[in-house]
């Protein structure tokens, strides 16, 4: 069983058994971190990307998607809800499907 320990920005899964057992996770500067249990994964948000951590490991990333902050709203089972800026610098809200990292 891991755990995952936020600090600074940095992700890190360690193993409860053996805590001096640590793995840095990508990516290296996470802004928010969203449980979306209905769909078993973690969600880390770095100012660019939405990357997906199943008990596996990564599932996906989505591609830079954002020039500077990305925010999740939400999250269940099928979609993400993220707040995005447009090229104009207007903040407008889009969705992430959850099993695969593709905007719909």
């Amino acid at each position: 069983m891991r755990a995952c320990v936020v600090s600074r920005g940095r992700v890190y899964a360690v193993e409860v058994a053996e805590p001096e057992t640590v793995t840095i996770v990508q990516p290296e500067l996470v802004m928010q971190v969203v449980p979306d249990v209905a769909a078993g994964v973690l969600l880390f948000a770095d100012p660019w990307q939405i990357h997906a951590y199943g008990a596996d490991g990564l599932k996906w990333s989505t591609d830079r998607i954002d020039i500077e902050g990305l925010t999740i709203l939400e999250a269940d089972a099928r979609v993400i809800v993220v707040r995005m800026e447009d090229a104009d610098g207007e903040l407008e809200e889009r969705k992430i499907d959850v099993q695969t990292g593709h905007l719909v």
